[in-house]
């Protein structure tokens, strides 16, 4: 299948993921600033995948608004470069991942922390999916948009909660 590389668009950072679905691995991660994350862009040259916005009818503010620009200069750089890419939405990763349109922000990271070993230790000795620092697990550290980024990358690679491909 090849590399994915996942963006989880934000107004001024964006968190993002290169992920290999063929060994179920993360290549790298990070929440950079636009600006550098565009950097990262340009050079790579396999598949993207990214979160898009999807009005439910509410009322948004200006940072959804600005996040959208971001979403359509991503967009518009990797079209530039002839790069396959997909749009994914919250929704579709909620369903993907949880079997449930109603999944929280919390549920979908517990999901995709879910599908990784327990490799790594915590602070009382026990496994888990981050580590620490001197026992790292695949997933150390990871937190807020990079989270959401891997989660496009499994919904984007087919890899659904129980880790099957849909």
């Amino acid at each position: 299948m090849g590399l994915i590389f996942a963006i989880d668009a934000g107004p001024d950072k964006s968190g993002y993921c290169i992920f290999d679905p063929d060994n179920f691995k993360v290549v790298e991660f990070g929440e950079p600033i636009n600006i550098d994350l565009k950097e990262k862009i340009k050079n790579y040259t396999g598949k993207f995948a990214i979160e898009t916005i999807v009005s439910y009818g509410m009322a948004v503010g200006k940072s959804t608004f600005n996040t959208c620009f971001v979403i359509g200069q991503f967009q518009q750089m990797i079209m530039d470069k002839g790069c396959e890419y997909e749009m994914i939405s919250r929704q579709d990763v909620k369903l993907n991942l949880c079997f449930s349109a109603r999944a929280k922000d919390a549920n979908v990271n517990q999901a995709v922390r879910d599908l990784f070993p327990a490799s790594g230790r915590n602070g009382k000795g026990e496994p888990c999916v981050k580590g620490t620092k001197k026992n790292q697990g695949p997933l150390y550290g990871f937190s807020g948009h990079a989270y959401s980024a891997l989660a496009v990358a499994l919904t984007s690679a087919g890899i659904d909660g129980t880790g099957n491909h849909a």
